[in-house]
């Protein structure tokens, strides 16, 4: 038993070692991609809030190319939300009302914090309040809001 006890003991080294590398990797993956998602939809946002307010060829363009790079890196969450949002994008304000624009792109905002952070507490109207596209950000907040 005594021949074996070195061999087993780098066996159980080595395994330890690999597994402790392979789990290192993963986290880094994990990190690299949720840094990455938080980038493109920084930059996604800011185009669909451009595009919104601008409706030109140029920021028609902007948006489009930031939704190639939302298809490779966003979650199936953010995925899921994309075609109400993506059908608002094309249509004229008018013709959706800027109540169902601004639920559209609540729901997009939602979906990307819960892939981005681990927990959020703000929600419901607290969080409608704070959505700049749609309708317009009220000058009062409800009574019991934000507390």
């Amino acid at each position: 038993m005594s021949l074996w006890a070195p061999i087993i003991t780098a066996l159980i080294a080595v395994f330890g070692g690999a597994l402790a590398y392979w789990n290192q990797k993963r986290i880094d993956r994990r990190a690299t991609l949720l840094e990455r998602r938080r980038d493109v939809y920084q930059r996604f946002l800011e185009a669909l809030f451009d595009h919104v307010e601008d409706r030109s060829e140029t920021s028609g363009r902007i948006y489009d190319r930031m939704k190639c790079e939302l298809l490779l890196v966003a979650s199936d969450q953010v995925l899921a939300v994309m075609p109400l949002v993506q059908e608002a994008s094309v249509m004229d304000m008018n013709a959706l009302g800027p109540e169902d624009v601004h639920q559209r792109v609540s729901d997009l905002f939602k979906a990307m914090r819960n892939d981005c952070f681990e927990k959020t507490r703000i929600e419901g109207w607290d969080f409608e309040y704070l959505v700049p596209i749609g309708k317009r950000t009220p000058i009062t907040l409800k009574e019991g809001a934000m507390e």
